[in-house]
């Protein structure tokens, strides 16, 4: 917990924003602690650190921003850098099967995809590579980022607000909490994708 409360001492409020901004969108962001950053955020402004309808406003603002960066940056970008007749990785049928699958599933892997820690990194710029209609990513990019840039701080306001009403020290639940919520959507969503068979010969592919 103090490395935490030292990042959110040092970043501010904006400092906090930018991390939203660019993990909500960017590949090269994946590493940063946005689910347990945002519940953490919701405590401090419990204890008074900061007012909660400028936290929210200002984190939601920042998540959906940085959904559409990433997708405009995929967009923009992917297709020019990864272009399919040339890239052994990315070919032009890898590119049609992302635009099938955002069709189709597009709305939901934005909204259930903020849940899962690195993967909400990578689904908006892959969007935007797969050229996913801008108002059906903007309708879900205000749906997901309502339920996790606001959700996660609000949970962690009110659940701390209960506790003082109770009379129970809030430090000593700060810790179990980010805790229990890294667990939840890091090592379940681990669990269960090394559970499935396909996944695990993908990771563990033997050498011939």
């Amino acid at each position: 917990m103090g490395s935490m409360e030292e990042l959110i001492g040092t970043a501010g409020l904006i400092g906090v924003a930018l991390i939203i901004f660019f993990e909500s969108g960017f590949p090269f962001a994946f590493w940063l602690p946005g689910d347990s950053l945002l519940l953490t955020m919701g405590l401090f402004a419990a204890r008074g650190r900061f007012d909660l309808v400028e936290l929210i406003f200002t984190l939601f603002v920042s998540s959906v921003a940085g959904v559409a960066a990433g997708f405009w940056a995929g967009r923009a970008v992917g297709t020019r850098w990864l272009d399919p007749e040339k890239s052994v990785l990315i070919r032009r049928e890898h590119i049609e099967r992302a635009r099938v699958f955002y069709a189709r599933h597009g709305g939901k892997a934005l909204v259930l995809g903020r849940f899962i820690p690195a993967v909400r990194s990578f689904i908006p710029f892959f969007a935007g590579i797969a050229e996913m209609p801008v108002r059906q990513l903007m309708v879900y990019n205000f749906l997901g980022g309502a339920l996790w840039a606001i959700g996660l701080p609000v949970v962690g306001y009110y659940g701390a607000t209960v506790l003082a009403e109770h009379g129970i020290d809030i430090d000593r639940f700060v810790l179990p909490v980010v805790g229990g919520i890294v667990t939840l959507f890091v090592v379940v969503p681990l669990v269960r994708a090394l559970r499935d068979p396909d996944t695990r010969a993908r990771l563990f592919k033997r050498r011939g």
